[in-house]
């Protein structure tokens, strides 16, 4: 069997806690239901995903939260390499103490600081910088509340790193985040021309864009499970979080597994993951 892609990405959903425990932010994404698991149960993880990804020259993997950070397990399993071909990937508020950043920033292929208003701003430059100089792919995320002073704190802080020149993106935030994703916050007109604005969208009515927000690949085939593969709190490994395949893959904290060389056709009328939609997928519909 041959790969179909030389690089093979890997989401991990590690744990959901969070330092943070933004208002705005799903409790299922900060609350602790899932605990973070101890670091050798995370290390026969990594090891069954090495014996598993023989055919892929490069695994990425995103550690997702929560705020991977807050684990101590997960911080000394970057650290402390299982492969030469594993890159990891982290979506975090940048919070980690900044020697933990030093030591193993080169341990990761990319990096997404979200700034959040109950971050030390100082420190999250910091590390912002740390990043850029060590010349990792990157990108700052700016979440903005619609409600003051956050909306101006935020700005603030997009202004700082745009006259800076870093990549940097200011983002509206959800209303039901994690309950529908397609509300926004309640931004005034002001907020949203200053939005679209700094993002170079042209203007548009902001319900049409709601409406808009996802894809349809009924009938497409899709390489989500071949180029990709997500794995849940509990270690079972799918395709995609659509779980259009059904039954798990196998379990990673248990076995290596045989992984898919063929794409399948998309059986849902709506691909709301951003993970999921960034899988290859034929370009007409029933797979033509």
């Amino acid at each position: 069997m041959e790969s179909i892609s030389s690089i093979l990405k890997v989401q991990w959903r590690a744990g959901n806690s969070c330092n943070f425990q933004c208002g705005y932010c799903h409790p299922s994404l900060y609350g602790g239901s899932e605990p973070f698991k101890d670091y050798y149960t995370l290390k026969q993880g990594l090891i069954n995903l090495k014996d598993s990804t023989d055919l892929y020259q490069q695994v990425n993997i995103e550690l997702q939260g929560g705020e991977p950070t807050v684990s101590d397990e997960i911080k000394i399993l970057i650290s402390k390499p299982i492969s030469e071909k594993f890159r990891y990937t982290l979506h975090t508020n940048a919070s980690a103490e900044i020697a933990w950043w030093e030591s193993s920033i080169n341990y990761f292929s990319k990096l997404i600081l979200a700034w959040h208003p109950k971050a030390n701003d100082e420190h999250f430059k910091r590390v912002a910088e740390l990043v850029r100089n060590h010349n990792i792919d990157y990108g700052i995320v700016i979440n903005a509340e619609s409600t003051n002073p956050n909306w101006n704190k935020a700005v603030a802080m997009y202004e700082y790193f745009k006259s800076n020149h870093y990549s940097v993106q200011l983002k509206t935030l959800f209303l039901n985040y994690q309950r529908g994703n397609d509300k926004y916050m309640p931004y005034d007109d002001a907020q949203w021309d200053y939005y679209l604005s700094a993002n170079n969208i042209p203007k548009v009515q902001i319900k049409e864009a709601e409406v808009k927000l996802y894809d349809n690949y009924l009938g497409n085939l899709c390489w989500a499970g071949v180029d990709q593969i997500v794995i849940d709190y509990h270690g079972n490994i799918f395709r995609g979080w659509c779980h259009s395949s059904g039954a798990p893959m196998g379990n990673i904290y248990k076995n290596p597994i045989v992984l898919s060389n063929t794409p399948e056709v998309c059986p849902f009328g709506t691909c709301k993951n951003a993970f999921d939609r960034q899988a290859k997928k034929s370009i007409n519909s029933w797979g033509m």
